[in-house]
């Protein structure tokens, strides 16, 4: 009976996606932190240096949270498209007021 228990509860942890992550709209709770987040895309921005933003929880300037991608990390990143659900790994940082991640490798970020 034990067994069957812990073996339907891994069930249901695993099937909840990343088990630690937290949602978009409560990142900037964890300034400081390295945690797992998601949500869904709402805005890819490409800016004139190359750098790219992507607006999660809504469009500029209603984001929950920004994942910043700098020009010199863009190479090897797969296109990201509004709607996407993805989970994304990093430092939750104030930018401007708002929390941020900044993302220097493709295996930070996994679409949903």
């Amino acid at each position: 009976m034990r067994v069957a228990i812990a073996m339907l509860m891994g069930l249901v942890l695993c099937s909840c996606g990343h088990g630690d992550a937290v949602p978009d709209g409560e990142a900037g709770r964890h300034v400081g932190q390295e945690i797992t987040v998601e949500g869904r895309i709402a805005q890819v921005k490409v800016f004139r240096g190359g750098a790219e933003a992507l607006d999660l929880g809504g469009r500029y300037p209603h984001q929950t949270l920004v994942i910043y991608i700098p020009a010199a990390d863009v190479e090897g990143m797969p296109d990201y498209k509004e709607g996407e659900k993805i989970a994304v790994k990093g430092t939750v940082m104030l930018y401007k007021g708002g929390p941020q991640i900044v993302v220097k490798s493709p295996g930070q970020i996994t679409e949903e």
